[in-house]
């Protein structure tokens, strides 16, 4: 999936409707979440009842790892999941990246966001990158493929509340959408 399109939400409602453990981002590449690898490849040895999250800049670059991580995928019903306004999910990702804060069970008021403009273009940029990766996924390498607005009545079934949204929100969301005119992506 990509950023801020829902997947935690999803992931987590899954795991519940089918009685499933759910491991979230399980080759993260961050030294926290690198240590939980251990508990996922565990798991996956001997069950298959599990759901997983995978982003693309998430992928191992060691060859023996990246290896294990496509034989879980081609093992998977993997689910593509994408949102439709990719100006509102780069801001979403932003206020992410400026708050720590990216989902909570409850609702969480964000106050103004520091607006700077080079972190703006990086995560541009960044989520760009991603989501072109994306676009290049084949076909038959998923089951399906989902967006965003068109599951946000499930979504809303799961334990995750959207996350608010601060008074400058608009502001940061322009800016955005700017750049994305100017690179010809909206």
């Amino acid at each position: 999936g990509s950023y801020r399109s829902g997947s935690t939400a999803l992931g987590s409602f899954l795991a519940k409707k089918l009685n499933s453990k759910y491991f979230e981002e399980p080759y993260h590449w961050n030294d926290d979440v690198r240590a939980k690898w251990s508990d996922f490849f565990k798991y996956k040895k001997d069950n298959k009842n599990y759901v997983w999250k995978l982003f693309p800049d998430h992928i191992p670059l060691v060859d023996s790892e990246r290896e294990e991580c496509f034989q879980t995928w081609s093992s998977s019903y993997v689910i593509k999941l994408l949102r439709k306004d990719i100006a509102k999910q780069i801001t979403s990702w932003i206020i992410s990246m400026k708050t720590d804060v990216w989902n909570d069970t409850k609702v969480i008021q964000i106050p103004t966001v520091d607006i700077d403009d080079d972190f703006i273009k990086y995560c541009v940029h960044k989520q760009l990158l991603n989501l072109d990766y994306l676009d290049g996924i084949k076909e038959n390498s998923y089951s399906v493929q989902l967006y965003y607005e068109d599951i946000l009545n499930l979504l809303n079934k799961s334990d995750f509340k959207p996350t608010a949204k601060p008074e400058n929100y608009n502001e940061v969301l322009s800016k955005v959408t700017d750049i994305l005119k100017q690179q010809g992506r909206v």
